[in-house]
């Protein structure tokens, strides 16, 4: 988490864009991913 808030930190990114193997909020058969809803949500929203 901490080097994903470094690089979305970063003033002259034109784009930022995050990718992740598993889906934070879904409505798929393995449900929501309650460690990034509380880790990596937040951290997202801000940026």
């Amino acid at each position: 988490v901490k080097d994903l808030r470094l690089a979305l930190s970063e003033p002259k990114a034109k784009w930022k864009i995050v990718v992740g193997h598993h889906g934070i909020r879904t409505t798929g058969h393995h449900c929501d991913t309650p460690e990034l809803v509380t880790q990596l949500l937040p951290l997202l929203e801000e940026y």
